[in-house]
């Protein structure tokens, strides 16, 4: 089971980040009008980071990150086949490595969390 782990939180994190990407850039989910500016739509891209990084205890930052970057080429091939295309293909580019960056942050905020909390126990 201790091999497998990692792979399973991939794949939960590869799913929720499809997830959040189709429901931001496909509309499926009215997310603009909960949040007014585009800007603030980034960080629901956090979520899948968060949750996958619950799911592996904190250990495997290396497969959460491969699996974050296997969303790339995924998502861009949703977009260009499923999803109209509004932007050209660097700008899609250029905001899925941005995804990326924000999925991670959300690995490092729980890592740092339960860095915190061991520190605060043993004291």
């Amino acid at each position: 089971m201790r091999r497998v782990f990692p792979f399973l939180a991939s794949a939960i994190n590869i799913v929720l980040f499809v997830f959040v990407f189709i429901s931001l850039k496909g509309h499926v989910i009215p997310v603009n009008k909960v949040i007014p500016q585009e800007d603030f739509c980034m960080l629901l891209y956090l979520l899948p980071g968060i949750i996958a990084c619950l799911v592996s205890r904190g250990e495997h930052f290396v497969a959460l990150f491969l699996g974050s970057v296997i969303c790339i080429p995924l998502c861009l091939l949703i977009r260009h086949y499923f999803l109209f295309e509004i932007r050209s293909y660097w700008e899609e580019l250029a905001y899925l490595t941005s995804a990326v960056f924000w999925s991670m942050l959300g690995v490092m905020l729980v890592t740092l969390y339960r860095v915190w909390s061991r520190q605060a126990r043993r004291q």
